[in-house]
């Protein structure tokens, strides 16, 4: 009886040494970074609730890797926030707001001129926050070749996604991207658009993320990242994820599904 519970009390040590170790594999292999930017421009929202959101951002992305891009400006209030909220790996990079491509002059005129010739263009936006829109693309191919290029999985995330305090560690991410292809929301229930609020793929699928979308704005110029996006993707060459109602509010579902319990 001894020599049978010393075997399998060594046995029980080797299985929980190997899970160690896959699951450690595992989280080498599947590194998640997160991607995200704050600039001050017109929007929806008024500063003081987007602040609060932030604030949510920070607690629920918790010890995930993150880059996030800023103004100079807002750099150290942003970090204090990180900080408060223990949000330990975060790499900020601060860049004025036109230093990026999708805000050069050329593209800025675009976006202006798209706004005077759509009246659908809601009068709470502007073309800043279009530019910002557009620039997602541009801020996760950064991330990927400048600033954090030893993750395997990318995920664009608007700052402004956690409405409520809740975890949102994006630990869970690799479940759901398949090799070379982007992972989306199809927001439906009436709108029958795939959401921009959060994107998600591998190297190479956020590389093809970038010719498609560069080649709908030269077809197309739309300063509405959701228009772009369901322009450019369908079933056949991505993997789009339809929501429920059940866990929340249906434009932020990835959040949910994402995190890690």
């Amino acid at each position: 009886m001894l020599l049978s519970a010393f075997i399998l009390s060594i046995f029980a040590l080797i299985y929980t040494r190997r899970m160690h170790h896959l699951k450690e594999y595992y989280q080498i292999m599947h590194n998640v970074v997160i991607v995200t930017a704050y600039y001050e421009v017109k929007n929806k929202y008024d500063r003081e609730k987007y602040i609060s959101w932030i604030d949510n951002f920070f607690k629920a992305i918790g010890t995930t890797r993150c880059v996030c891009f800023c103004a100079p400006e807002i750099a150290n209030m942003l970090k204090s926030k990180a900080a408060a909220a223990n949000a330990s790996n975060v790499i900020f990079v601060e860049r004025p707001f036109n230093s990026y491509v999708s805000m050069s002059p050329q593209y800025m005129k675009s976006y202006k001129k798209a706004w005077d010739n759509d009246s659908s263009y809601r009068p709470n936006e502007s073309p800043e926050l279009h530019a910002i829109w557009t620039a997602k693309r541009e801020f996760v191919d950064i991330a990927i070749k400048e600033v954090e290029p030893h993750g395997n999985i990318y995920v664009w995330c608007d700052i402004g996604c956690f409405r409520n305090e809740r975890s949102g560690n994006f630990k869970a991410t690799p479940k759901y991207i398949k090799p070379g292809k982007m992972t989306l929301l199809w927001v439906g229930n009436g709108h029958n658009a795939i959401g921009g609020g959060v994107l998600a793929g591998d190297k190479v699928a956020w590389e093809e993320l970038n010719r498609l979308y560069a080649a709908e704005l030269a077809r197309e110029f739309k300063g509405i990242d959701q228009g772009v996006l369901t322009a450019i993707y369908n079933e056949s060459n991505a993997n789009i994820i339809h929501p429920t109602d059940e866990l929340g509010d249906r434009w932020f579902y990835l959040t949910y599904i994402f995190n890690e319990q």
